[in-house]
């Protein structure tokens, strides 16, 4: 039998339970997350959140054999923004229960909090496991198991032509390349060449592209020779769209940079999901406007004296590239058959807007729960209370 307070809880008896500590404290792990709840739910402008931890780190130190508690507390300190230690308490309740949904929830959120991406993909592939055929995860969840998926480093090849994601073995080429002051006055002007730069270039690469906006390459001939760069910066998710970056320096055969365009193009619409292709090129390189033109791209603009140069104002060329584009592009239809390699691919196609938060997380119930209510207070995110352990399994 539940708690005569877990009990008015769950039928949201909002005035019954305020009389009920009106004038006496909590006496079991079950009363300190209903006061928590109703701090929450209930407390006039910003909670009292010194006291709601208060409450909830009591509720499941009295009761360690529920993980719903601990996950209060974990939310409770992600809606404060102590993410380090709520991703070491989610870390703890998986630990201790993991099959438990909730606690996979907020260990996901806490991992993302904290940057830990593949920690956050683990939760999520177990918890994918869990649901099984069964129950559909959440969009938010599908659509993170999507953007931290390991295919994002997986190498890309076309004809021969390899790319893959910049490592410390590079920082000799890096180097090289971005002192390289012609070159980098038509790929990247603004990209720096110290040991600082090079190191921080690296280190992002080996980040997720949804908390960077780009995503790097390193170009390999068929040699296995580092011969360019390729990149899709400034992506924009909200809008399924990125700008791409290609450079080979030195006299390369033409064919490098295409396939490499190739491989990357269909990489961008088929598995990140981008609607949209941009490049801009600067205008005095007629060469590098050319051939973005010849893979099939739309000359959308000319941006007049946009930018400061040596040889004084440049224009920049604005081109543009949709699968729209593609479609009718035999060309580049035919450089993919004859280049591309087939690949499997788990990635939803359509990228999402936003990164999870706290308020619409939750992967569902099922289990052995017989009752279960989910508050979500506002500007705070999902807490739960229920009558008996919340797990995924019978």
């Amino acid at each position: 039998m539940a708690p005569q307070a877990t009990q008015w809880l769950l039928a949201q008896n909002w005035p019954a339970i305020s009389r009920l500590f009106e004038n006496r404290q909590p006496n079991c792990a079950e009363e300190y997350c209903v006061r928590a709840l109703l701090n929450l739910y209930l407390g006039k402008g910003s909670p009292d959140w010194t006291c709601v931890i208060d409450d909830l780190r009591h509720s499941s130190e009295m009761k360690p054999t529920d993980p719903l508690l601990t996950c209060n507390l974990t939310q409770a300190l992600l809606d404060t923004r102590q993410v380090d230690l709520a991703y070491s308490t989610a870390e703890r309740t998986c630990n201790a229960y993991p099959n438990s949904l909730p606690a996979l929830e907020k260990h996901v959120l806490a991992a993302v909090a904290t940057h830990r991406w593949s920690q956050a993909y683990r939760s999520l592939v177990h918890a994918k496991n869990l649901l099984g055929d069964r129950q559909r995860m959440p969009d938010w969840a599908a659509n993170l198991l999507a953007e931290l998926s390991p295919q994002w480093w997986v190498p890309l090849e076309a004809g021969g032509v390899v790319m893959r994601t910049p490592d410390a073995s590079d920082a000799g080429f890096l180097k090289e390349t971005f002192s390289n002051t012609e070159f980098m006055q038509h790929y990247h002007r603004f990209q720096g060449a110290s040991d600082e730069s090079i190191e921080s270039f690296i280190s992002n690469a080996r980040l997720s592209p949804r908390n960077t906006g780009r995503l790097d390459w390193v170009i390999l001939d068929r040699n296995h020779e580092r011969v360019g760069l390729f990149a899709f910066v400034d992506i924009d998710w909200r809008n399924d769209r990125g700008e791409m970056l290609i450079g080979v320096p030195g006299k390369r055969t033409p064919t490098i940079a295409i396939k490499a365009a190739v491989a990357a193009i269909a990489f961008a619409f088929e598995r990140m999901g981008l609607q949209k292709i941009v490049s801009y090129v600067y205008a005095d390189n007629p060469e590098a406007q050319a051939n973005t033109l010849h893979l099939g791209f739309v000359q959308e603009g000319l941006l007049r004296s946009h930018i400061n140069s040596e040889s004084g104002r440049l224009d920049i060329f604005v081109n543009g590239l949709t699968p729209f584009d593609l479609a009718g592009n035999r060309f580049m239809s035919s450089l993919a058959r004859r280049w591309l390699q087939k690949q499997s691919c788990d990635l939803n196609t359509k990228s999402f807007a936003d990164s999870p938060t706290s308020r619409d997380a939750e992967f569902g119930i099922g289990g052995n729960i017989r009752a279960l209510v989910t508050f979500t207070p506002l500007n705070a995110g999902a807490y739960y209370l229920g009558v008996q352990d919340f797990s995924a399994t019978a």
